[in-house]
């Protein structure tokens, strides 16, 4: 279960770790805790792309605040790792202190006890981060986690706008003119890309899931500039019934699929539909800033001919050939 912020060992045992321990299944309750007023506040910051994700694994995996979430993530790495699996060798050649941004405006503080604190130290000094990088890392994982038990066993959490980040208001100034009152400004938050989301696309990897016309689902990779990433985007077209004049077939599958990517702006950088009737491809090279960067894939239906179908997406990301070009994330 590769993921592309360049972590395939790490994820590959957290994944063995989750399915033999049944921690996704527990509700990860067991690593909440009480706090005091001696404990450790430790704050990480997260990028408007994705934030709509964080929240929704915090409401379907059931923790009061992502806060709460990106803790248990740390505690479930320490607990796999250090307890299930006893690694003690570091993986700070893996690097991920130069591709963790806690910079982003979405800032959440966890509170760490004494005792707990060990375990966050340890994930910190494991991977040669900070411990907010750290609390980022566990987000993250339980956010990829939680989108692989919804495909699987369903949600009743909903995917919501993210929150404005900033709502100024400028007190009213006095002079010997007359008062003047400056009005609040606030920012409104984009609208969501998508329905629901379905979990990090992971390279050579397919993902089938049902789909009802009208609605749109997301998936995420992480690449960096002059990477190439081909997705294939397919309705499924199955036919139902015997075919005899008691039960025709009746064809419920037609969905007509169109596939958006948007760059970590969430801006669109790439839409397509009629590539091969109702499917969609791309194949070309990744263009963003430096950097590894977040892009979010959206498939839905276009035409609505029928109200539900299936569909599979395909996946593959090849490593970083150049540094991309003016046509990037156009159909080769």
């Amino acid at each position: 279960m590769e993921m592309n912020i360049k972590v395939p060992a790490p994820v590959r045992r957290l994944a063995l770790g989750l399915l033999s321990a049944s921690i996704l299944a527990a509700g990860m309750t067991a690593f909440a805790s009480a706090s005091n007023a001696a404990d450790t506040q430790v704050e990480t910051g997260y990028a408007t792309s994705g934030i709509s994700d964080l929240i929704w694994a915090t409401e379907h995996l059931g923790y009061d605040s992502p806060a709460d979430l990106q803790k248990a993530g740390v505690q479930v790495i320490h607990y796999i790792l250090a307890g299930l699996s006893g690694i003690t060798d570091d993986e700070c050649g893996l690097g991920l202190g130069a591709t963790i941004d806690i910079s982003g405006p979405y800032a959440y503080t966890s509170t760490w006890t004494a005792d707990e604190e060990t375990a966050l130290n340890w994930v910190a000094d494991h991977y040669c981060i900070t411990t907010a990088q750290a609390q980022s890392f566990g987000g993250t994982i339980l956010t990829f986690f939680a989108g692989l038990d919804a495909g699987e066993n369903g949600t009743t959490a909903v995917r919501r706008d993210p929150p404005a980040t900033t709502t100024t208001t400028t007190a009213p100034t006095t002079t010997a003119a007359p008062t003047t009152t400056v009005a609040p400004t606030t920012t409104t938050a984009a609208p969501a890309l998508y329905d629901r989301f379905m979990g990090l696309l992971t390279s050579g990897v397919s993902n089938s899931a049902p789909l009802v016309s009208g609605t749109s689902d997301g998936y995420s990779f992480k690449s960096a500039p002059g990477a190439k990433i081909t997705i294939s985007l397919r309705s499924a077209g199955d036919t139902y019934g015997t075919g005899t004049t008691v039960d025709p077939y009746v064809i419920l599958n037609k969905l007509d699929m169109r596939l958006k990517i948007y760059d970590s702006t969430d801006t669109l950088v790439f839409d397509n539909s009629d590539f091969d009737g109702t499917n969609a491809y791309i194949s070309d090279y990744v263009c963003d800033a430096p950097g590894i960067k977040t892009y979010t894939v959206v498939a839905t239906d276009e035409n609505a001919l029928s109200t539900w179908g299936d569909y599979t997406l395909t996946f593959d990301h090849e490593a970083v050939t150049g540094e991309g070009s003016n046509t990037c994330l156009i159909r080769g």
